[in-house]
């Protein structure tokens, strides 16, 4: 496996496209059972190529501990001398966005990009300081948009300090814009 991976990840760096790490689960009935996996994947040219994967025998939700797991399995895989892996960012919906599973995305050297909930409540990193508040990421979009801004610095998980982006939503089905917490600028404190 590990040499299947090493060839991959080089392919993927060499080829010039854009990729990343993809974190998804999916499910489906099968006669009368039901399969959820779990799967990290490289997203390469508009395919994704399972790399690790678990089922998690039951509907729904993945949990923070399965997805450590899973990482830290691909981590084992991880050609760290060859490829760093900051190298493909790790992208997931709303489902990946618990602050920490981010923490700890970020300690095992992986970057991320996850959309999170408009209705989050994140710490505001200023000045060099945590506001003592929370902020609704609704009213930090509209405090950018009056400033002008993109992004803003958050803490998450009271432990790394991220730029926080908000981008329009241009599909169909959802209107909420999305909130991606993106370069892990490091601990604070």
């Amino acid at each position: 496996m590990l040499g299947v991976l090493r060839a991959v990840l080089r392919l993927a760096l060499q080829s010039g496209s854009a990729c990343c790490l993809a974190v998804d689960r999916t499910d489906w009935q099968s006669g009368g059972s039901w399969r959820n996996l779990l799967v990290i994947g490289l997203s390469f040219r508009g395919y994704l190529i399972p790399l690790v994967w678990t089922d998690l025998g039951h509907r729904g939700n993945s949990d923070a501990q399965v997805r450590l797991e899973l990482l830290d399995r691909l981590a084992l895989w991880w050609p760290v001398n060859e490829v760093p892996p900051k190298s493909f960012p790790l992208v997931g919906d709303r489902e990946f966005g618990g602050e920490q599973w981010l923490v700890e995305v970020a300690k095992r050297g992986f970057t991320f990009v996850v959309r999170l909930k408009a209705n989050r409540q994140m710490c505001v990193w200023l000045d060099g300081h945590i506001r003592p508040k929370k902020a609704n990421l609704r009213l930090l979009r509209r405090y950018l948009q009056q400033k002008g801004l993109h992004s803003a610095e958050v803490v998450i998980a009271d432990e790394y300090i991220c730029h926080l982006v908000c981008l329009k939503n241009i599909g169909g089905r959802d209107k909420e814009p999305y909130f991606v917490p993106v370069d892990q600028l490091g601990r604070c404190g």
